[in-house]
């Protein structure tokens, strides 16, 4: 029932009721203010929790073309999720803007409306064929904003607060390139962006200034500015790769990166918005300084960044770092210390990718046993035919096994697969010898012997 097609109905039947009975109004108003809550309670739409976009890396991967008609299905599949909501949002916005100076009870529907749905947004997975979504309800929010005039000072500052808040989401995930080709898409999301920054700067007066329990709320709209602009030129970047020239036509004027010195400030108030959002800061702005920075509160606070699993790229990095091999040696040798020791919270953080956890077991992380225990755990936290595709990196791993965690994923995974036994088999024979007239005896040939016979058992 919940379709776009039946919401266009909808619209339109609610539309020449009230044209109709002008006093019908308010009550259609609040049925479908009511149903809209109702959506969000249950999940479905552009609330459904069925709208994921996962890293390429945690998916199935084959050795073939990029299937079309599968991208396709993919694509039509998360519209059809997304598109009765946002054709009901296109008529509450429609009707704010012709009933904002009617009644002040009118406005309060649409206020609770927008701010249930903006704290939904916590939940947002983030797919980038959201964005138009979500920027359209942000958007209408701050309209409701700057056009209500029941508030006082205090509830402007917290309807605010929860908008920037619901934008800043948006940047809590990977930084994410659109998805398909649609070139109109693209560019209504990019003027779409624009929008919301004009927004954004009509109620700039908003919140600027603290006051009592109120804190200024600039640095967090500053903050939003900088990341819309990013993102907003992601688009162009991805729309004219080439020809500059055009880029200014959908750019808010402002192109580059931003000084440095801007995003330390900012830094803080993103780890307090969400740890998330600031661990990827330094992805979306390269910068020396600024990852240095988020490593340090990740040490700092490790416990709030379990979930993110691209934190461990900032914390740990190519090597073992010796800072955190420190407190790992005091945590081994001497009392818990929850405080002191950042890395015990491997045991308990999110799985990265196979290709990552692969890299755990290299010599450069000095067979630490937090680390080796979480690389095994991330491994097998996903399907065989995920890790399939990354048969020859979890192979390579065996040269430097020594204390067999890879030799044990190795058997127990090809007891229920025989199609990744055999693919483990067939690379390790592949990498026996070091050089290509078979004379040289690659690491893996040892560890070849004693698990041949533990698979075929």
């Amino acid at each position: 029932m919940f379709t776009k097609q039946s919401i266009r109905l909808g619209i339109s039947l609610w539309l020449g009721v009230i044209n109709e009975n002008p006093l019908m109004e308010s009550r259609i108003l609040v049925e479908v203010a009511e149903e809209w809550e109702s959506s969000i309670r249950s999940r479905i739409g552009a609330f459904s929790s069925k709208l994921q976009h996962l890293d390429p890396f945690y998916l199935k991967e084959e050795f073939a073309p990029s299937d079309k008609a599968s991208l396709a299905q993919r694509q039509q599949a998360v519209h059809n999720l997304i598109a009765p909501h946002l054709r009901i949002l296109q008529f509450l916005a429609s009707h704010f803007n012709a009933t904002r100076l009617g009644s002040l009870h009118t406005q309060k529907i649409f206020q609770r409306l927008i701010v249930v749905s903006l704290e939904a947004q916590r939940n947002h997975a983030g797919h980038p064929l959201a964005r138009e979504w979500h920027f359209q309800l942000v958007l209408f929010a701050l309209r409701i904003l700057r056009y209500s005039n029941g508030l006082d000072q205090a509830a402007q500052w917290k309807l605010k607060d929860t908008i920037l808040s619901a934008a800043l989401r948006w940047f809590s995930h990977q930084p994410r390139w659109s998805f398909g080709g649609n070139r109109l898409q693209i560019k209504a999301e990019s003027r779409l962006i624009n929008d919301v920054q004009a927004a954004l700067t009509a109620v700039s007066s908003i919140g600027i200034k603290g006051s009592g329990s109120l804190l200024s709320l600039s640095r967090k709209q500053e903050l939003l500015q900088l990341l819309l602009e990013n993102e907003q030129m992601r688009l162009v970047v991805w729309l004219f790769p080439l020809d500059h020239e055009r880029r200014h036509m959908f750019s808010s004027g402002h192109t580059g990166k931003p000084p440095e010195s801007q995003l330390l400030a900012h830094l803080n108030v993103a780890w307090a918005e969400d740890p998330s959002l600031a661990i990827h800061l330094a992805t979306r702005f390269q910068s020396l300084r600024l990852t240095t920075e988020v490593r340090r509160l990740l040490l700092l606070h490790p416990e709030r960044a379990v979930a993110e699993p691209d934190a461990l790229q900032i914390l740990l990095g190519p090597s073992l770092p010796n800072d955190v091999n420190t407190q790992l040696k005091v945590f081994c040798s001497g009392p818990i210390n929850l405080k002191a020791n950042s890395t015990q919270y491997l045991l308990y953080w999110a799985p990265v990718n196979p290709i990552t956890a692969s890299t755990y077991f290299l010599p450069e992380y000095c067979n630490h046993p937090f680390i080796l225990q979480y690389a095994m755990r991330a491994l097998e936290s996903h399907s065989v035919d995920v890790t399939f595709f990354y048969v020859p990196q979890i192979v390579q791993a065996l040269r430097y096994d020594a204390l067999g965690y890879v030799q044990r994923y190795i058997i127990e995974t090809a007891k229920f697969s025989q199609l990744f036994a055999h693919q483990i088999i067939w690379n390790m024979k592949a990498n026996a010898y070091k050089d290509e007239d078979s004379s040289i005896v690659g690491g893996a040939m040892k560890t070849q012997q004693e698990i041949n016979p533990l698979i075929f058992v």
